[in-house]
């Protein structure tokens, strides 16, 4: 099974977090898992741990989980501020939805942002296994 050496979690939603905190713990496959509730404070963290030449590697993480309904800054607009950052420097993370919202829209909008899976809530093992296994995660 494929490990992830830091896994980001992006949700505005504690018990959401707990629970996909839980499934990911379980399954043994992050070295560690950030949380964070907030968008616009998640991009934050990627500029920081994740476009610094001198950073570890390992300090920026190599999955993200992201909501796309939050307030402050939606998922929509957390994946176009990592777009930029990506343009200005090399960034090499991958980006799962998990979300209630199944609209073709979101689908859509997603996939143009390079979006590996789109996952419907609540995370399950079987569904996070099920996307490790059809998408490559390099």
């Amino acid at each position: 099974m494929k490990r992830f050496h830091k896994i980001l979690l992006i949700d505005d939603d504690p018990a959401s977090n707990f629970m996909h905190r839980m499934v990911l713990t379980e399954m043994c496959i992050a070295g560690e898992i950030v949380v964070l509730e907030d968008g616009q404070k998640a991009l934050a963290y990627v500029a920081e741990h994740c476009t610094d030449s001198f950073a570890a590697p390992r300090e920026c993480p190599n999955l993200i989980l992201l909501d796309i309904n939050m307030p402050i800054l939606t998922g929509h607009e957390f994946l176009e501020g990592l777009a930029n950052l990506k343009k200005e420097h090399r960034t090499e993370e991958v980006v799962v939805v998990i979300t209630t919202s199944t609209h073709h829209r979101d689908v859509t909008q997603m996939e143009e942002f390079g979006v590996k899976a789109y996952l419907e809530k609540p995370l399950t093992e079987e569904k996070f296994q099920e996307a490790l296994e059809r998408f490559s995660f390099s």
